[in-house]
């Protein structure tokens, strides 16, 4: 480990590099660096000159403003020691975003903040992704309409960043999906809710994106044999030093903090933590430019030196000042190589710093988990109807065991599951003795709402056509307003059958009536009164009815009567005319 702090900061399109080495002919500059990264993170950079020369920030700055909204003034971020030179390694390529005044260093002290490169590349990618390629939108959207593989959705979105997929994605045992549609802000919010819906993890690195349920670095590299390594046993058998799994790099501990559910206090690494319900730890290392978010690594503390019990770094701040000297802090978690879904990135969730933004995340899933709990809406399935109170008796909550795309159609609702007795049904028209009535079969697919979320006021608000069970909608066409009904029930459980009852409008506007029987009464004292249910005509049958008494009649042999009782009857047609009245028929 060397002793002199050693930096140097490129702007490479501008060819501009500013170091602490006052014998590399470089400009010279007083520069406190701050880099943060980790798993499910974006890697950010603070850059603060206390003395930056005023040409160079010129120069910076009108590049700055020439970048507009595009990914930023590039920069490169070296640090090291003057007395190992073989030790400095590239920390960070990445853009800067923001240039502003640093208080801590008035009146000339400027910070220079931004992503690396695969993070500023991410954060401006707003794509919409449908399989016809990347197009410009106002967000970043996946919305695969055909079968896709998981892998495939991952590399599309991460192709419209402009970067790459590194290792495998998974989980691996992921099928394809139909119809999968998720968007964020930007390609990186939409790669976390991608991420938290199969329960993978992301992890940012130069090459790429590693997207998968046990992301690492280096990325698919196999289960850690440390007892192969005789120079990693040695470190941690005698030094309290972090050493990765490959055993290429150690780092000297200052500082450890074990995390166990005794509520230890901070210690320093001459204090021995507890073995048990060990699960994760805080450190503090001297300044090791090779250390990064994702390494698996262990530490040579009692406790947390077992070879087969490794640890991944899940955040890691480098921290290099001029005056504070340079040191790298951060917090592994316990990993497991072989973790499938959900098991590492729940690990990580627990285990992750309480910084404002992880605070954030455990608010956001605890009213995420409440809401899945009791959602406001939910869908059903019908048990039972009371047609004259238009009221519905459900089970819901559908099965969990599979995971879809559309719970609310894809997964079955078993039988018996909570129930919801005799709850109101919704209506575009509801009001005294009147309104729109439709009908309710038992097994329907009913959506509920939840009015102030209390699940007691339960309404079913609609239906839906379910996929598990399979129920077949109609065959219609764009454009159609169709009413179809069953005219019979069989099988078990029962289902519609035989011939339907329809009508329909075409998008061209031709409308098809199709009835059993059709019975149609005009005026007003022929009409019911308000609230009771009409009678039905004869099956098979056509009959008009006014209320004079006159009555136009197909019976369901086919033959028509015509019936004008007292009235005249009167048919005209080329130029005739036939009037039927008062027992005379006269032709004119």
């Amino acid at each position: 480990m060397g002793v002199v702090l050693w930096y140097q900061v490129e702007f490479p399109d501008q060819q501009v590099t500013l170091s602490s080495d006052v014998y590399s002919g470089k400009r010279l500059a007083d520069a406190t660096v701050k880099v943060v990264s980790g798993v499910d993170k974006l890697t950010t950079f603070d850059v603060t000159f206390a003395d930056l020369p005023s040409d160079v920030l010129s120069t910076v700055l009108a590049a700055h403003q020439k970048a507009g909204e595009g990914l930023g003034v590039r920069i490169r971020i070296t640090l090291g020691y003057l007395d190992e030179p073989g030790n400095r390694d590239v920390l960070l390529d990445g853009y800067v975003d923001e240039i502003t005044a640093a208080r801590g260093f008035p009146p000339v002290g400027v910070k220079v903040s931004g992503h690396d490169t695969t993070s500023a590349r991410l954060l401006i990618a707003k794509k919409l992704i449908d399989g016809n390629g990347g197009k410009d939108a106002t967000r970043a959207t996946i919305a695969e309409a055909e079968e896709t593989s998981l892998a495939d959705m991952v590399r599309a979105v991460t192709g419209s960043a402009g970067t790459h997929v590194v290792g495998t994605v998974g989980p691996e045992a992921e099928g394809k999906r139909k119809a999968f549609a998720r968007d964020g802000g930007h390609a990186f919010a939409l790669l976390q809710s991608m991420a938290e819906y199969f329960g993978a993890e992301l992890l940012l690195q130069p090459e790429g994106v590693q997207f998968g349920t046990a992301v690492r670095l280096p990325a698919g590299s196999p289960k850690p044999n440390f007892t192969s390594l005789p120079r990693v046993l040695a470190y941690i058998l005698t030094e309290d030093t972090l050493v990765t799994a490959e055993g290429k790099l150690s780092a000297r501990l200052a500082q450890f903090t074990p995390m166990s559910f005794g509520g230890k206090g901070r210690r320093v690494v001459d204090d021995r933590p507890n073995k048990e319900n060990v699960e994760a730890f805080d450190f503090t290392v001297l300044g090791e430019p090779q250390l990064r978010a994702g390494q698996l690594v262990v530490a040579g503390v009692e406790g947390y030196s077992d070879p087969d019990r490794a640890f991944r770094i899940l955040d890691l701040t480098h921290s290099f000042s001029p005056k504070d000297g340079y040191v790298c802090t951060g917090r592994a978690a316990f990993f497991d190589p072989n973790g499938k879904a959900h098991d590492n990135r729940n690990g990580s969730e627990k285990g992750r710093k309480a910084s404002a933004a992880a605070v954030a995340d455990r608010i956001k899933g605890i009213v995420k988990d409440a809401g899945s709990a009791t959602p406001s809406v939910e869908a059903g399935r019908i048990m039972a109807s009371t047609p004259t109170a238009r009221t519905a008796s459900l089970v819901y909550r559908a099965d969990r065991t599979t995971q879809v795309i559309s719970p609310s159609v894809q997964r079955d609702i078993p039988q018996d599951g909570p129930k919801l007795p005799d709850k109101p049904m919704a209506s575009p028209f509801a009001w005294h003795k009147v309104g729109l009535s439709v009908p309710v079969y038992d097994g329907m697919r009913a959506l509920l709402n939840q009015v102030r979320d209390s699940r007691d006021d339960s309404v079913v608000t609609g239906f839906l056509w379910s996929q598990d069970p399979m129920v077949t909608p109609p065959e219609s066409k764009a454009g159609d307003w169709w009413l179809c009904l069953p005219t019979e029930l069989s099988g078990s459980p029962a289902l519609p059958s035989g011939v339907g009852a329809n009508d329909l409008t075409a998008a061209d506007g031709r409308r098809v009536i199709e009835a059993v029987g059709l019975a149609i009464r005009v005026g007003k004292s022929a009409c019911t009164t308000v609230g009771v249910r009409p009678s039905e005509g004869k099956a098979n049958s056509f009959l008009i009815t006014h209320s004079s008494g006159t009555e136009v009649q197909i019976d369901d042999h086919g033959a028509v009567t015509v019936d004008a009782g007292s009235q005249q009857l009167v048919l005209k047609g080329g130029g005739v005319t036939v009037t039927l009245a008062d027992g005379k028929v006269s032709i004119s």
